[in-house]
């Protein structure tokens, strides 16, 4: 049963849907190759995803992430050597490029309104667009899945180990059963993951902040070695696009051949504003120039000691 206070609010969405629908429909349609967009977890994926989303393209937020075994424990327990479904990847992928995928409409935590949505997607077809893909889901698999999604352009997007297990810490995010599976399932013996002495037994003692380090490590470490084998990716450091966001942002996007000034000042004020409450645990409004150094002042230097060790375990000294 819908409890009554909850009507005006979901009224509120689906009006809201209907606004989101009536811009996508009326805006000029922007083409050109899919753009991916991957990283470690907290590298800010997200951030860059808000920048380059627009109504003139077709947004898929992690529509791979739950069918990857680090994702997906099940998955990774039948201890099959492939790192991902490849049916279920497949059917994805198919679904994106003939646009007739409508998980582009949705939203964070709004389930509800899901119903209006596929009705407008599915009586009122969208022109199709340039699709945009994020998901950090395929950082380890980039290699695998990439040649799947057809000629497309794609980022990797580095950020400082340092701001990310910071953000990884706050969240209280212990990735111990990721480590888990890289240290016991048949994909990962393609990579030297055993540095430092380190063991599944080993593992497991470590605290959290060290495992959390050592996640960051690893996936840059498989990203460094993918990197090479798929030239049409660029690695974007983030603390270089928010240096001079509206220059660099601007340079990112026509580099991928978007159309000119297709990402607007407004745009970019509005996601790296002053700090305001999160919307959820994942987006919220940024000062940008706090954001690319946002260990400083946070994290102690016994804790940027251990973080830094694990890092160049696997990795050179992050450059910036």
């Amino acid at each position: 049963m819908v409890r009554i206070d909850k009507i005006p609010q979901r009224f509120a969405c689906i009006f809201d849907d209907l606004i989101d629908y009536t811009l996508k429909s009326s805006a000029q349609v922007e083409n050109g190759l899919p753009v991916v967009i991957t990283g470690a977890p907290r590298s800010a994926t997200t951030t860059l995803e808000e920048l380059f989303n627009s109504h003139k393209v077709y947004l898929y937020h992690e529509p791979f992430i739950k069918n990857t075994i680090l994702w997906n424990n099940k998955l990774a327990a039948e201890n099959h050597p492939d790192a991902f479904d490849i049916s279920a990847v497949k059917a994805t992928i198919s679904k994106i490029q003939e646009g007739r995928d409508w998980l582009h409409y949705r939203k964070h935590n709004r389930w509800y309104p899901y119903i209006t949505k596929f009705a407008l997607h599915k009586t009122l077809a969208l022109t199709n667009r340039r699709p945009i893909i994020k998901d950090p889901g395929i950082s380890f698999c980039l290699d695998e899945i990439a040649p799947l999604i057809g000629p497309h352009n794609g980022i990797i997007l580095m950020r400082n180990p340092l701001s990310i297990v910071t953000s990884l810490s706050k969240l209280k995010w212990d990735p111990i059963n990721r480590l888990r599976v890289i240290y016991s399932h048949p994909y990962f013996k393609r990579y030297d993951i055993h540095k430092g002495g380190l063991s599944l037994e080993k593992i497991e003692l470590l605290t959290p902040l060290e495992r959390m380090a050592l996640q960051t490590s690893l996936l840059h470490y498989f990203l460094s070695v993918q990197a090479p084998l798929n030239p049409n990716y660029q690695i974007v450091y983030f603390e270089t696009l928010m240096s001079n966001i509206k220059v660099e942002i601007n340079n990112l996007a026509d580099s991928l051949s978007f159309s000119k000034g297709y990402i607007q000042p407004k745009t970019i004020a509005d996601i790296t504003a002053n700090d305001a409450s999160p919307s959820s645990k994942h987006s919220y409004k940024r000062n940008s120039q706090r954001y690319a150094k946002y260990w400083e002042n946070i994290t102690n230097a016994e804790d940027c000691n251990t973080i830094n060790y694990y890092y160049t375990l696997f990795n050179k000294p992050y450059p910036l």
